[in-house]
């Protein structure tokens, strides 16, 4: 249940992009993509973000009435300067 919803279902489907990714390529398992993929657990949080520059993660919308929760680094570090100012 918990893989259906929310958190769960952004692991689950970047989980599933990285399999297929992995075996279509015919790669071995980097285990940053692991650990990437414990950070979307981390965000059961809800004051928790993921700041990144891979673009994997923005492949994908699990709920559009949810706030965006993975942040790239260019608009995190946009909206830092300009809240500086």
């Amino acid at each position: 249940m918990a893989l259906i919803g929310g958190v769960g279902q952004l692991f689950q489907t970047h989980c599933i992009y990285l399999v297929m990714k992995t075996v279509n390529d015919g790669r071995n398992i980097d285990q940053n993509d692991l650990y990437d993929m414990l950070q979307l657990i981390l965000l059961q949080d809800d004051n928790t973000l993921l700041i990144t520059g891979e673009r994997a993660f923005f492949q994908y919308l699990v709920d559009p009435n949810q706030p965006q929760r993975v942040l790239s680094w260019t608009a995190f570090l946009k909206s830092a300067s300009q809240s500086n100012v």
